[in-house]
């Protein structure tokens, strides 16, 4: 796993995982994982996503902590897919669950 922050970051694809205080609340995926985790944090005021809604109403920034699972070289979306619905059906991310319903 990497630290979103981390400056190699940027274009890498996989599924990344949003936590607050040690507890998973959102799980996404993306091709370009850097970048669709700034939309997330750095659009917030702009956001009509239940995320970035989120951010701005409960958390405290310095308890966020993000990791990502960087896909195999060439496994393409069906990898992304598979991963962010198992993860998401294993540890039912307060976010994820609070979109499906």
């Amino acid at each position: 796993m990497k630290d979103v922050f981390d400056t190699e970051c940027e274009g890498l694809d996989g599924v990344y995982i949003f936590a607050y205080m040690g507890k998973v609340v959102y799980i996404g995926k993306a091709e370009n994982v850097g970048q669709r985790i700034k939309t997330h944090v750095y659009n917030v005021q702009h956001s009509s996503e239940l995320l970035g809604k989120w951010l701005v109403k409960n958390a405290d920034h310095d308890n966020i902590r993000i990791d990502i699972l960087e896909s195999p070289k060439d496994s393409g979306d069906y990898w992304r897919a598979d991963v962010e619905s198992k993860l998401i059906r294993k540890l039912r991310p307060l976010l994820n669950v609070a979109m499906n319903h």
